[in-house]
């Protein structure tokens, strides 16, 4: 009698694995061409723009186009030099958290910078600079945190991470020209600008000379962020940007410093950025400047490949409660039917 209960629990034992195997081969077929997606992937968001504008050449293309409608009132108070605009941060970038947790080390492609850091670098509490300098463990409650890389955070704690590197970059910009550090502006003026300049549904020859003006006036800082929401590091990401006469150039400015090796090269026009790894939950937030305004299109993103042990751990218990569910399909529908009816009566 144990025998035959023995060879009966083997014989089932054997039929579910039977069926569990080729369950498995299913879903594998599946996933080999792309129907279940078990490779983990970095994702690419591009966040809100900085804009920067010759307000001279800008206000020049306005008047081209206004037809005597006065200049904007923000205007003449910038007429001379360069504006920044960016989009109001929201309300979880209020007060103190604005540097305790939300800006980041920048690695700024221009090379590193002097050693003898300007005063609003250096730490302005002394048991702030004795943690810096390791004579304690006990920083003050405004720098106790550390760089957050966290993909998790929102996308205004990723744009005012990489602030610093933006602003090294148009103050450079400025300087160069001869002129002083950016003011801010609170509305963008391309928005006056598309107002008046009038749509055609053609153009033009002409026109090209019309607009250029507006083009060479405008930077806008292209923010690609990277991140890793799986539970694996990704290694050899790759991101590249193509940077041709018909796509327009750009020019890359920096990204968010990793404690892992991020590196950048540039063949032709392209710009291509190496990161080293990934690790699960973080990202790392890319700048790019030029005349126009990059898309997620234009941005590639690969990497080795590496499997979601996760997902696939998941996966395979989910096939195996499904496998012994359709084995005993039938006995568990008789005992849930005899359920049901014993609530009945």
């Amino acid at each position: 009698m144990n025998q035959n209960r023995y060879r009966s629990f083997f014989h089932d034992v054997s039929e579910i694995v039977t069926l569990y195997v080729g369950l498995l081969a299913l879903i594998g077929l599946l996933a080999s061409v792309g129907f279940f997606k078990l490779r983990v992937e970095p994702t690419l968001k591009m966040l809100d723009p900085v804009y920067i504008f010759d307000m001279p050449q800008l206000i020049r293309a306005f008047n081209s186009y206004a037809q005597g409608s006065p200049l904007p009132q923000e205007w003449r108070a910038v007429s001379n030099g360069f504006a920044v605009f960016r989009k109001p941060y929201g309300k979880d970038l209020a007060g103190g958290r604005l540097v305790s947790s939300a800006m980041v080390p920048f690695q700024d492609v221009t090379g590193p910078g002097p050693t003898n850091f300007p005063s609003w670098a250096h730490p302005s509490d002394p048991q702030t600079l004795f943690y810096h300098l390791g004579l304690t463990n006990a920083p003050a409650t405004y720098s106790a945190t550390h760089p957050n890389f966290s993909v998790r955070r929102t996308d205004d704690e990723k744009r005012y991470g990489v602030d610093m590197g933006i602003i090294m970059d148009y103050v450079r910009l400025a300087v160069a020209k001869g002129g002083t550090p950016p003011d801010h502006v609170n509305e963008n003026p391309l928005d006056r600008l598309q107002a008046v300049v009038p749509h055609k549904d053609a153009p033009q020859v002409g026109d090209m000379f019309q607009m250029d003006p507006i083009s060479e006036a405008t930077l806008p800082y292209s923010i690609a962020s990277i991140g890793n929401l799986s539970s694996e590091p990704i290694e050899n990401v790759r991101v590249s940007v193509a940077s041709s006469i018909w796509s327009a150039p750009v020019e890359l400015v920096g990204w968010s410093d990793l404690p892992q090796l991020a590196d950048a090269t540039q063949k032709g026009h392209n710009h291509h950025i190496t990161i080293e790894r990934l690790e699960p939950g973080q990202s790392i937030e890319i700048v790019f400047r030029g005349h126009k305004l990059l898309r997620a299109n234009e941005v590639s993103v690969v990497c080795s490949w590496i499997f979601d042990k996760t997902k696939i751990a998941v996966l395979m218990a989910l096939i195996l409660v499904l496998t012994i569910a359709v084995y005993y399909g039938d006995i568990l529908s008789l005992k849930f039917s005899r359920l049901v009816g014993s609530r009945k009566d």
